[in-house]
Order: structure tokens, then sequence, then C-alpha cells
């Protein structure tokens, strides 16, 4: 079965927390033609790109201070790697960022999380195709999102409901935000949250709206694509 960076960034977590002593991180990977500890954690022979892979997932959990060098001594300075404090909690909640938090929060009968890391693997497959597929799993993350936050029956039900008649269910991502935020905040924004309003589904229909017209795209302009769609979902639900 392949792994995924996700999955990848779970089983590094799961093997550091079950080390008793820093672990060089050449030693973590190995070499070409000799397993690395991770490898034999997992008891499986990574490929190639597993192995470039499972080295991008450790930068990223390193970035994100889940796991951290000790610095025992000049030799092995930033090489030796124990996983800390924060690493330790996303163990147990299987939550590696904040983003991840609040998507797990909502309850979603929708795997919010597949997507958002369905995006981030297509991106690194570079398969044929690659921008149409990770741009596929944003909208639907976007999607699917609004849809939790603020299901049709529940806006439907609101006193004054009226549905946009170019909809087929007559609901906007607009509406969709404007029934979170109400439910967060009461029915009388105040005019810093009337500007969270717009600009929330402003930014999110402007990022859905670009990811389904691309076919064809490099690396960058995806991977602003893909931060400025996770911030703007972290945006609004931490707002």
């Amino acid at each position: 079965m392949k792994l995924s960076k996700y999955q990848m960034m779970k089983d590094l977590l799961n093997y550091f927390g079950k080390q008793d002593r820093p672990i060089l991180r050449p030693n973590v990977f190995g070499l070409a033609e000799q397993k690395g500890n991770l490898e034999s954690f997992l008891n499986r022979e990574f490929t190639v790109e597993e192995r470039a892979l499972a080295d991008l997932a450790l930068r990223d959990l390193q970035t994100q201070g889940l796991i951290q060098p000790v610095y025992r001594d000049s030799m092995s300075y930033g090489a030796d790697l124990v996983i800390s404090d924060m690493g330790k909690s996303a163990l147990k909640t299987g939550c590696l960022d904040h983003l991840d938090e609040l998507l797990l929060a909502l309850g979603s009968s929708y795997d919010l999380i597949s997507m958002r890391y369905g995006a981030h693997e297509a991106a690194l497959s570079k398969r044929t195709d690659w921008e149409r597929q990770a741009s596929a799993s944003l909208v639907e993350l976007i999607t699917k999102t609004l849809h939790t936050i603020a299901p049709d029956q529940d806006i439907k039900m609101q006193e004054g409901f009226k549905p946009e008649k170019n909809l087929t269910n007559g609901i906007t991502r607009e509406m969709r935000v404007r029934f979170f935020l109400n439910k967060k905040h009461g029915p009388q924004f105040s005019k810093s949250t009337e500007k969270i309003v717009r600009k929330s589904y402003e930014l999110l229909d402007a990022c859905s709206s670009r990811l389904q017209a691309i076919k064809h795209t490099d690396n960058k302009e995806f991977e602003n694509l893909l931060k400025l769609t996770e911030d703007s979902l972290l945006y609004l639900l931490e707002s």
C-alpha cells in the first residue's frame, strides 16, 4: 500500500514516540540499499520516492516543532532528533497542526483531513494531471467544510431565507459563512465581524474559482493557492 505524506508524518511521530533516546537523522532513513530505522519499524522497504517523501515529512514535522533536535554535541549538532511535547500531543490526537484540530473539531461526516492532504499528495506526486487532481481535492475541502459548518436544511429553516435563483439548492457561500458566524457571534454583527464575513467568502470564492479553472500550472502557483486556501479556512474557523 502506498504511503501518503500525512500517514508518513504520523508514522514518524509514532516511531519517535517509542524511542528512549535521540535518533540521528541519517539513521531514520538509511541508505539506498540499506534499511533505515523507520523502514524496520514499519516492516517495509521504501522505494526511492517513499524515502524522499519520508524526508519531506520529517522536515515538515521539525518546521512545526513536533520533532526537534537536542544538540548533544558538535558532531551530531542538529541531527539528533526527539519527539517534542507538542509532537506527543499530536500523536495522541492525530492533529498535525491547528487547522487539523479545527477541521476534526467540526465532527464532519466528510473526511476533511483526507481531502486536505489529498491535495498535498497529488502535488507531490507530479503524476500526469496532478494539477487537476490537487485542485479538485482543495475545491472539495472548501465545499465540504462549508456544508459542514452550515448544512442546507439549517439554512433553509432560517426566517427570511431567500434562495438564490441561479443555484440548484439556492444557497450561496456567503449564506453559509453568515450562518456559521451568526451561530458564533449572534445575529448582530459588529463592523469588524461584517468585514470577516465579506472577506471570508470572497477569498474562498476566489480560491475555488481559480482552482476549478486550473488545467496546467507551475509548482509555485499551486503552493500559493494551497496556502491561501488553508489560511482562508483557518481564518474563517478561528474567527
